[in-house]
């Protein structure tokens, strides 16, 4: 055996942290006995398999054997050293493992990679020590279509900067189970008419996303467990208002907005969605709050007004003057008039 690469263990072993999630979600990750599997368990003990030994019959994903298959066998001991073997699937689409560790000191996960990215794994596990075992693994469905991309979440929050509107925008999208999107190109999410400056927060964001002008393109492959990006970008309010529009061509399951003007001439208006509530988020901070659920147009329209109420007190007082002035030019024309006539 020799040392695996330790992000990929660390993406492996990490995984069994989520393997309610993956079962909650169908995910495509099969496990052993006595645990959670998707897909099925790990089958048995088979006579003619010796203990340490696991067979695995390696599937498309419509379920037939996939020959010529890398499989990767990942082994941690107690003290976190990681290991790996490989073994191609042969014609029948199996890849035979023998002497693996037995003892609760080891754990062993299988996957496969694909372009250096792990396709479908296994939970971490103790192998049993009475017999050998047969185990079922299916490759995704690796797509370029966006339409297989769904989002779960969607959340803007609004707040103040120097006259203009900071949009955090949180989105969170993900696959049908046993489906992988991946693009040369990455996948494209449009951003909102009129967004400036729009950037992704984060040191490593640069590898993982790509900005332009009027989108930002995630690049990172998309799965069932999903992927979550978070963008920011500024708006133009006009006299004290927002009307904001973004189209995400695509259903949204959710779609959250919170402003965190709170002042009391301050309104959020979002179509189709209830009244916004004045609400405590965990910050500790006050927001106006609205939700909408099923949003099938995937059309998220909203409006933010009395975001100034300072320059609306200004319009106003010089609206009074104005009228003041003009009634002084009017009284001093009428007084002229009076004036003349009476001379004549």
């Amino acid at each position: 055996m020799r040392a695996l690469p330790t992000m990929i263990c660390i993406f492996i072993f990490g995984a069994a942290s989520q393997a309610v999630h993956a079962q909650e979600q169908g995910e495509t990750v099969v496990v052993p006995k006595g645990e959670t599997a998707p897909q099925g368990e790990m089958a048995p003990p088979e006579e003619g398999l010796p203990a340490g030994t696991v067979l695995v019959e390696v599937r498309s994903w419509q379920g037939e054997p996939a020959p010529g298959k890398v499989v990767i066998a990942a082994v941690r001991d107690a003290n976190g050293k990681m290991q790996e073997r490989k073994v191609t699937s042969n014609g029948a689409g199996e890849s035979r493992f023998d002497g693996l560790p037995t003892d609760n000191r080891h754990q062993v996960a299988f996957f496969f990679i694909d372009g250096g990215m792990p396709l479908a794994q296994t939970a971490p596990m103790h192998l049993p020590a009475d017999a050998g075992r047969r185990l079922e693994m299916r490759l995704p469905l690796l797509t370029d279509a966006p339409s297989k991309v769904e989002v779960r979440t969607y959340r803007a929050v609004f707040s103040k900067n120097h006259g203009r509107v900071d949009v955090a925008l949180s989105l969170s999208f993900a696959t049908p189970p046993g489906v992988i999107f991946r693009a040369p190109s990455g996948l494209r999410i449009e951003l909102p008419k009129g967004a400036m400056a729009p950037s992704v927060p984060g040191e490593e964001a640069a590898e993982h996303t790509r900005i332009e002008a009027e989108a930002v393109f995630l690049l990172d492959p998309v799965t069932s467990q999903g992927v979550d990006v978070e963008i920011h970008f500024e708006l133009e309010p006009i006299g004290g208002r927002l009307d904001y529009e973004h189209r995400m061509s695509r259903p949204l399951p959710m779609a959250q907005l919170i402003s965190t003007w709170t002042e009391k001439s301050a309104t959020l208006v979002g179509e189709g969605m209830p009244a916004a509530e004045l609400r405590q988020m965990q910050s500790g901070l006050l927001a106006l709050i609205t939700m909408a659920r099923d949003l099938q147009s995937g059309v998220v329209r909203a409006t933010l007004d009395g975001l100034d109420p300072g320059s609306r007190k200004s319009l106003r007082l010089v609206a009074l003057l104005l009228s003041a002035v003009l009634f002084c030019l009017g009284a001093a024309v009428w007084i002229r008039d009076r004036s003349n006539r009476a001379k004549g």
